[in-house]
């Protein structure tokens, strides 16, 4: 139990200290040293005595759901100031009228809602299994969901804005729309990708030109994550595990292609975590 409570923790940690490319191995391996030595604990304590002890704290509730962006309260309040500023992009993209803003600021408080009427429904049955560690394996299976939608927001494909969006826009909206939309998704990409090799030249020491490289051979693939949010920087880092060894060796040195391959090691493993959080397949630009 104490390892699956962790894990997103645990995920969090190692993946931030893959940024900068230090201590990959060791955190990998003491947090394997950790899960072990829990192990030997739970063995020498009695089954009966291991269910009668399980106990979830409710501040986990918010913790796990939320992903440690506060509580429902604060990220309500964040949701709505992102319809707003949403509803305003799309007026500078396409030149939306007041009837189209009203009919799509109710649609994003129609998501707003119906989120969160979900999110106490599932609180609820969280006070029912927290001290029933059978239940409670079944509940985090819902849990899930609601991280991928607090990572990605609400109003993404298949919610009630994305709908009203597509049946509200002209034809010559829309055409306006996905243009400035690609761009912006691309330049955004763009930006993760640099500040993700910036970060790894901290420790590999790339010459300029090896920057470039490696920029242009992310960029000139012309893919795009399939969603944009906290693990941007975790996919790019799996998509430099992707790319193939000859290119790499036409200008990369080999001290730091081998700093690169402990690198490569350890985010490989990161394709099912981001398909289960909606990054992986990619789209074309």
């Amino acid at each position: 139990m104490h390892s699956r409570l962790t894990t997103m923790t645990l995920t969090f940690l190692l993946l931030r200290r893959v940024l900068l490319a230090i201590a990959v191995l060791a955190l990998a391996g003491g947090a394997a040293v950790a899960r072990a030595q829990d192990d030997e604990e739970v063995e020498d304590i009695p089954q009966a005595e291991v269910q009668q002890q399980f106990v979830v704290a409710d501040e986990n509730f918010d913790q796990w759901v939320f992903g440690g962006r506060g509580n429902a309260a604060a990220i309500r309040k964040r949701f709505d100031s992102q319809l707003v500023l949403q509803v305003e992009e799309l007026e500078r993209m396409c030149g939306i009228s007041e009837v189209q803003k009203k009919k799509l600021h109710l649609a994003g408080r129609g998501d707003i809602k119906r989120l969160f009427d979900q999110v106490e429904e599932l609180r609820k049955k969280f006070q029912l299994v927290k001290n029933d560690q059978n239940k409670f394996n079944e509940f985090w299976q819902d849990v899930q969901p609601f991280q991928v939608v607090f990572s990605q927001g609400a109003f993404g494909p298949g919610s009630f804005f994305d709908k009203t969006l597509k049946n509200t826009l002209s034809s010559e909206q829309s055409a306006s729309f996905q243009a400035a939309d690609r761009e912006r998704r691309a330049f955004q990409y763009r930006s993760t990708v640099e500040a993700v090799i910036g970060m790894l030249d901290q420790v590999m020491s790339f010459r300029a030109d090896q920057r470039h490289k490696l920029v242009d051979l992310l960029v000139e693939r012309k893919k795009l994550p399939r969603a944009f949010g906290q693990y941007n920087y975790y996919l790019v880092l799996y998509q430099l595990s992707q790319l193939q060894e000859e290119k790499l060796k036409e200008f990369l040195d080999e001290p730091q292609l081998k700093a690169m391959h402990k690198v490569f090691n350890q985010v490989r493993g990161y394709e099912p975590f981001l398909k289960s959080n909606g990054y992986l397949p990619e789209v074309e630009l």
